[in-house]
């Protein structure tokens, strides 16, 4: 399994906030620096890490790409966090202290890392965006059923035109957001930018 490290303690998911180094060393980079809330890092096998090679390059210019295995020497990953939803997905610290990767472990040449994060974070915005849609069905099921038990003033709470027209723009978001959602990953797969859309 892969996991993906952007995300650090000082600038969340902004792949050019980024502090997490690699310094070249021969045929090789040197990481430095720690990443935050990284998803299933804890039973990852493999890394793709965020690192500035370019420290002095403004924004994401100066970022790269790089695969690192779980195993490499200087990377640690920390215990998973305690949240309140998506317990399938752990997640926890990553720390580089002079782990080495052979320079061949970059992914799309130096400073092509931005156009990795953003391409991956496409697709993971479209995941979110399915996995919402489907909560929002289900919230609306919870309320449908509740308004149907719940009386006030001697009858279900469904029966008073304000709820029900609660529930009406509860059903139009959720159908437009099924629809935006399914619209996006159409283009998503037919190869065109989705980046706006996501």
């Amino acid at each position: 399994m892969t996991s993906f490290a952007l995300t650090v303690p000082e600038a969340g998911s902004d792949a050019g906030g980024l502090r997490t180094k690699a310094t070249k060393d021969g045929d090789d980079y040197v990481l430095n620096g720690g990443k935050r809330y990284i998803t299933n890092a804890n039973v990852a096998d493999l890394f793709t890490v965020m690192a500035r090679t370019y420290p002095d390059e403004p924004g994401g210019k100066g970022v790269s790409a790089f695969i690192v295995p779980r195993d490499t020497e200087g990377l640690s990953v920390g215990k998973p966090e305690k949240k309140m939803g998506q317990q399938g997905a752990h997640i926890c610290d990553v720390t580089f202290d002079n782990a080495r990767v052979p320079a061949e472990m970059m992914v799309a040449g130096e400073g092509e890392g931005f156009k990795v994060a953003m391409s991956v974070l496409d697709k993971g915005r479209l995941h979110i965006s399915s996995v919402c849609a489907g909560m929002m069905d289900r919230l609306i099921s919870e309320m449908v059923n509740y308004a149907m038990e719940r009386e006030q003033f001697g009858k279900p709470i469904m029966q008073h035109q304000l709820i029900q027209a609660m529930i009406a723009d509860s059903q139009a978001d959720a159908y437009a957001s099924r629809c935006i959602t399914l619209y996006a990953a159409k283009i998503f797969y037919a190869g065109e930018p989705v980046t706006m859309l996501a």
